[in-house]
């Protein structure tokens, strides 16, 4: 906490008795209050913003002075909603990426490590972030697997979310599904009421909730929702209250369909961005809160009202608009300067008053962060998996009708698809000319030996496999091919593994990102990572596969909380019935 001291002086600087820190002159400030533009400077005194407009007052003979030479002024970027653990990196080598962006805080829900290392993931995370620039405000996460849906390796005791939520910048609770404030899941209620009773915000995962559900989920307190896909539902939901994270990440491209009714003129104050999940690859090549604000303005919406919904909108959301957010006296001088309203790249990052990116390039040291081994063992696979451990059984029928996943590209969205296969000795057999492939889930946590089995189509896949440990929300193996044999030895190869993206033609390795930590991150350099993740997308494209990201589209098949289908290790999930079914329909 700041000294009264600090606060006084900061009060002398704005009066012109003590002199800025730093001065950012002649520059065009966006003023995200009242939705417009002026000239002016911004004067900087410590870590907070002195002075707006006119500061000539405050620039002194050892003020450092800034000139935007009429370049923009905005606030620091916010991610509204991230998993860090999707980006294929930590924090700190996400921080290297994304900084350059302008990108200056991130909202995280962290369940994905959670899921596999329990309260030891939040607090690794929380000592990782120590040693960035990038601010981090974590959200408790409690949209945890339960067991009768998913084998999960770790999970959080009463006691856990009480300290984590009592740890300083901890901003609520992440995500809460709708489906339990529905069926009324006490350990859900009880989470979320722990975090309402320290005045902390209630995140929602609203996926297909509308109507009476809609009512009962925000009625109990859910504020928000990230996973709206139509115009229709964002409005439904907007009419409630829910504020709105519009989402443009790695599989989920849902920014332009939500854009629509801005551009009818809705009222964006209660809307704001996120990726939610966005690999690292996707991260270098485009940018960040930056690409999706590019998408926005080149829609012809005001960009003003673009960097409203990736700065005041967000913090205000969050209840950190005191701080963050804005240009504005008192405010911390998180701030960043970009050449114009419609190429929008960043020429000067700063954070706390201080460049710490320039021209796209980082100015200040991020040392790795080092996680311990336990982080990198975390697969307990009983025995070596066989093609036979795979495939579906079927005594006496020539041909079965089976309930088959459709993945769609650019969309974490599934069809409950019904597709007729040929038996033969025993077996269901796949049809590849027709894109019905066999897709298994394999637990990883406990060693049970369980492996579910049904078909999947939309992959394209023509000969080998894939393979991801990256499975929402349990994160066990998910693996999807042409051909059992490869898809045994890909299961085989993450396991030895500890983690990673594979793939793998007539038994050969033809592409892998291992991915040790937790089976979910690269312990590697961000650029290094961003290779070998561009590496195995295009080997998993010369097996067939036309999906933009077909290894994150893969691990989605898994989430039960999205409709309409979906494999978890304990089965064929039915989201829509809300229970497991056989994947062979009854004669």
């Amino acid at each position: 906490m700041e000294s009264m001291l600090k606060k006084e002086e900061l009060i002398d600087v704005s009066l012109g008795n003590l002199k800025a820190e730093l001065a950012i002159t002649n520059g065009n400030v966006v003023d995200v209050h009242t939705g417009s533009i002026y000239q002016g400077g911004v004067a900087v005194y410590g870590k907070r913003i002195a002075c707006i407009g006119d500061i000539s007052h405050t620039i002194g003979s050892e003020t450092k002075v800034l000139n935007a030479k009429g370049n923009y002024i905005i606030p620091g970027l916010i991610d509204a909603h991230i998993h860090v653990e999707s980006s294929l990196v930590g924090i700190r080598e996400f921080s290297r990426v994304v900084l350059p962006h302008g990108t200056t805080s991130i909202v995280i829900d962290p369940h994905e490590i959670v899921n596999v290392l329990g309260a030891t993931g939040i607090r690794l995370f929380l000592e990782e972030r120590e040693g960035t620039p990038l601010r981090v405000f974590p959200l408790i996460p409690s949209l945890i697997p339960a067991p009768k849906y998913d084998t999960f390796g770790g999970s959080l005791s009463r006691e856990d979310v009480e300290s984590f939520l009592d740890t300083p910048n901890v901003l609520g609770a992440a995500e809460a599904s709708w489906a339990d404030i529905a069926n009324k899941n006490m350990e859900v209620l009880t989470r979320l009421d722990l975090a309402r009773a320290r005045h902390k915000v209630l995140d929602g995962h609203l996926a297909g909730c509308s109507g009476k559900e809609l009512n009962a989920a925000v009625s109990f307190g859910l504020g928000s929702d990230h996973e709206s896909v139509y115009e229709t539902e964002m409005i439904e939901k907007m009419r409630t209250g829910v504020h709105i994270m519009m989402r443009e990440g790695s599989a989920a491209k849902n920014l332009l369909a939500l854009l629509e009714p801005v551009k009818k003129g809705i009222e964006t104050r209660n809307i704001s961005v996120c990726t939610d999940d966005i690999n690292i690859s996707d991260l270098v090549y485009q940018g960040h809160i930056d690409h999706i604000i590019r998408k926005i303005i080149g829609e012809g919406i005001d960009p003003v009202k673009a960097i409203q919904m990736a700065t005041i909108n967000t913090a205000r959301y969050f209840r950190i608009d005191r701080k963050l957010g804005s240009i504005a006296p008192g405010k911390v001088a998180d701030i960043v300067i970009v050449d114009n309203l419609h190429n929008f790249q960043a020429k000067k990052v700063i954070v706390d008053g201080k460049i710490v990116a320039s021209e796209g390039r980082l100015l200040v040291e991020i040392k790795p962060f080092t996680y311990p081994e336990y982080a990198k063992r975390t697969f307990r696979i009983s025995r070596v998996i066989q093609a036979s451990d795979l495939m579906m059984k079927c005594e006496n029928r020539k041909s079965v009708k089976v309930h088959a996943i459709e993945a769609i590209d650019g969309q974490i969205l599934t069809k409950h698809v019904i597709e007729e296969l040929d038996v033969k000795d025993g077996y269901v057999i796949p049809d590849v000319s027709k894109d019905i492939l066999p897709i298994c889930v394999i637990e990883r946590h406990k060693g049970t030996g369980a492996i579910a089995k049904a078909f999947a189509k939309g992959f394209g896949i023509k000969s080998g496999a894939i393979i991801s440990t990256v499975a929402h929300d349990a994160h066990n193996i998910i693996v999807i091919g042409a051909d059992y044999e490869d898809m045994a030895e890909a299961v085989n190869l993450v396991a030895n593994s500890q983690g990673g993206f594979g793939v793998v033609k007539d038994k050969k390795v033809v592409g892998m990102m291992e991915l040790p930590i937790a089976g979910l991150m690269s312990d590697e350099n961000a650029y290094v990572a961003k290779q070998k993740m561009d590496d195995v997308i295009r080997a998993a494209k010369s097996i067939g596969i036309t999906f933009e990201e077909p290894h994150m589209t893969l691990s989605f098949l898994a989430l039960i909380y999205i409709p309409e289908l979906r494999l978890t290790d304990k089965g064929l999930y039915d989201v829509k019935a809300g229970r497991f079914i056989d994947p062979i329909l009854g004669e």
